[in-house]
């Protein structure tokens, strides 16, 4: 028998016999063949071996391996030696080793085997296995402070380290926004004012899974706290609510950026409470409740911010609600006098005083120039001018009130008697006025109204001025007017008309008399007189024999303006059309118009004779005007709606020498003067001499101008 060896394992093999016998000659012959196979032997050594961890516990995995009957998990620390008592035995190629010791470095390897022996050993694996996970975070809380997030939690047994997160808006949580601590709080810097974050724990420690995350908590930054408000201010706004009357007052202040407001309010020796305060959006509240008039509030405001402190309370301001304005004043008469009128009243329940005010003409109510306060219920206004009406109203007035519903009456106080007419055959048929200076009765030409202005032409040309300029003008027409309350024939109107307003004040009886005699330059004065149009363009010359046809004036100036068309827009209060020359007054500038025109006090401002013609107007003086328009229908004559008063002067004009400038006189036939134009139909001739051509027209021959 004879074994054989070093054959290779699971391998089959055939053999044969013969005798070999020493010293003899050749051999036996070769036996039957017989065949055989080696056993496999020990396995191969066992490969990808691996190691998951869990509490206590590792979870050893590998590859199989062929011929293996078995195989052998073997596990140590560091400081052990391998041992059969540290093995698991495994038909698979999984194993758990479990009670082992958490946080502790074991090496792990396998054995395969089968009946021919042991494998050698796989290479080694480490493992550590875990801990439990840590608790879950609880007491969050989030602490708010300028751009920062203050984020504390409960500390959790076994944990080493802590993980925050933060996001805000439609932000994830990442670790892009956390931050790793093992400390139980963080502050979380650098973020926006105002927006809202929302923040999540968990706690972690080495060789364990992550305890689960905290549960969200909410922060918002606080934005900057609002600064104090100021121009705090407490005004009386009282009104009529629900047919009574309510004590108001209106609160304002000065805005402040991205800010609500508190407004609070106090009387006496109240607090500021909130029993007593509003929340507003605006700058402006009303206290509209609770209020007594006449009692004095203080009032306070702060601004507040979201999500930022409230700001400091403003300085105190202190308003009264007003009482209920008082009724008219009742019985409201007035008694004229010579250049002065006496009003009274009945006295008023509740009024603690008087406003007297008073106005004539076109003028507005100017209580600094034209009023009075008073106690008593009777007032003399005086210093007032003859012969125009004044309008006059009073106001109850009391502490802590809007002046009382005025009463208004209408008065007009007498004039001065006429020094030096006595004795003027004023009505032009032999009867002298009287001492007075009223004018004697006539039946071929009426008298003229006995007004003495108080600005004259002669002032106007001196001063040059838009004040004294209206006063000239609202003058005249007081005596216009009363021409026209007297005469109903229209004829006769303007034949009083022009004779009145004659440049020097000759009247048919030819003893002088009537408005323009009273003194020298009164209706015209150098380059200023008077004229008239009506809204037809029909204009009328004082002087009565200047031998002139009316007509209609359709003139435009080197600039284009119809002249005719402004005077009729400024005396109807509608816009003007024509160029600005730069002249027209401050403000209120109703019934003032500009345009060129001749002036007939500058004899280098002469036009072509022709231009009536042509439709030019005359001259090129640059000229302000003031118009007013007399519409009252009990005073115009027949055929006419409206005439329309104005003077104007030159502003850029020099008069030589100094003084105004002696009125023009005719020469010839027919004296030079004002013009006076009247509206709607054409007026009749009265002696061929009532109708002009046009306002300012010049004559040919002599160069007079109007």
């Amino acid at each position: 028998a004879e074994t054989l060896v070093e054959l290779d394992n699971n391998t089959a093999y055939t053999v044969r016999v013969r005798a070999v016998k020493q010293y003899a000659q050749g051999h036996g012959a070769w036996s039957s063949e017989a065949t055989g196979t080696t056993n496999p032997g020990p396995p191969g050594k066992a490969t990808g071996v691996s190691v998951t961890p869990s509490v206590r516990t590792l979870s050893v995995s590998w590859t199989a391996v062929a011929g293996t009957s078995g195989y052998k998990v073997q596990w140590k620390s560091d400081a052990q030696d391998w041992s059969s008592s540290r093995q698991n035995d495994e038909t698979g190629t999984t194993s758990t080793i479990s009670n082992l010791t958490s946080g502790t470095t074991y090496v792990v390897r396998v054995i395969a085997h089968n009946d021919d022996g042991d494998a050698a050993p796989s290479q080694t694996v480490t493992g550590i296995p875990k801990y439990t996970k840590p608790a879950k975070v609880a007491g969050v809380t989030v602490a708010v402070d300028a751009n920062q997030l203050s984020v504390s939690w409960n500390s959790v047994s076994g944990a080493e380290n802590y993980v925050l997160q933060w996001k805000s808006g439609t932000q994830n949580f990442d670790s892009s926004r956390q931050n790793t601590g093992s400390d139980p709080g963080h502050t979380i810097t650098g973020l926006t004012a105002g927006t809202e974050h929302t923040v999540r724990v968990k706690a972690t420690r080495r060789h364990a899974d992550d305890g689960d995350w905290s549960d969200t908590k909410t922060g918002t930054p606080p934005a900057p706290k609002p600064n104090q408000v100021t121009g705090v201010k407490a005004e009386s706004a009282s009104g009529i609510v629900g047919g009574s009357w309510v004590a108001k007052l209106g609160v304002s202040w000065n805005s402040i950026s991205q800010a609500s407001y508190v407004v609070q309010w106090k009387s006496g020796t109240q607090n500021f409470d909130s029993s007593r305060q509003a929340e507003v959006t605006a700058t402006t509240y009303t206290i509209a409740t609770g209020l007594d008039a006449g009692t004095e509030y203080t009032v306070q405001v702060k601004a507040k911010r979201t999500h930022a402190d409230d700001g400091p309370w403003s300085p105190t301001a202190k308003g009264t609600p007003k009482y209920q304005p008082l009724d008219p004043v009742e019985d409201l008469t007035i008694a004229p006098g010579t250049e002065q009128l006496t009003v009274s009243w009945t006295a008023l329940t509740g009024a603690s005083g008087y406003k007297v005010q008073w106005k004539s003409g076109q003028q507005g109510w100017d209580p600094d120039s034209r009023g009075a306060e008073v106690t008593a219920t009777t007032y003399i206004i005086q210093g007032l001018r003859g012969g125009v009406q004044h309008t006059v109203r009073v106001m109850a007035t009391r502490e802590h009130a809007d002046d009382g519903v005025p009463a208004q009456n209408n008065g007009t106080p007498n004039s001065p008697a006429a020094q030096g007419q006595g004795g003027n055959d004023v009505g032009g048929d032999g009867d002298p006025g009287g001492d007075d200076g009223t004018p004697g009765g006539g039946d071929d030409d009426a008298g003229c109204p006995d007004i003495a202005p108080y600005e004259t032409a002669a002032d106007v040309e001196m001063e040059r001025d838009p004040d004294t300029l209206v006063e000239f003008v609202q003058e005249a027409r007081v005596g216009v007017e009363s021409i026209l309350g007297e005469e109903t024939d229209e004829s006769e109107a303007v034949d009083r008309l022009v004779e009145c307003f004659g440049t020097n004040g000759t009247s048919s009886g030819g003893d002088g008399g009537g408005m323009s005699a009273r003194a020298n330059g009164a209706w015209m004065s150098g380059s200023i007189y008077l004229f008239a149009i009506t809204d037809g363009r029909k204009y009328f010359l004082a002087p009565k024999d200047s031998g002139l046809a009316g007509t209609h004036l359709n003139l435009v100036d080197d600039n284009g303006c119809d002249v005719a068309a402004e005077i009729i827009r400024a005396a109807s209060g509608e816009e003007l059309q024509c160029e600005d020359l730069g002249l027209m007054p401050e403000g209120d500038a109703k019934g003032f118009l500009q345009y060129l025109w001749d002036n007939p006090a500058d004899a280098s401002d002469d036009s072509d004779p022709g231009y009536e013609d042509r439709g030019d107007a005359p001259g090129d003086s640059p000229k302000l005007s003031y118009v007013e328009g007399i519409t009252d229908g009990g005073l115009m004559p027949d055929g006419i709606s409206m005439i329309i008063l104005g003077s104007g002067y030159y502003p850029d004009w020099e008069p030589p020498g100094s003084g105004p400038q002696p009125p023009y006189s005719g020469g010839g036939d027919g004296g030079g003067g004002c013009a006076v134009a009247g509206t709607g139909g054409a007026f009749p001739a009265a002696g061929a001499n009532l109708l002009a051509a046009a306002l300012f027209l010049a004559f040919a021959a002599s160069r007079r101008k109007n």
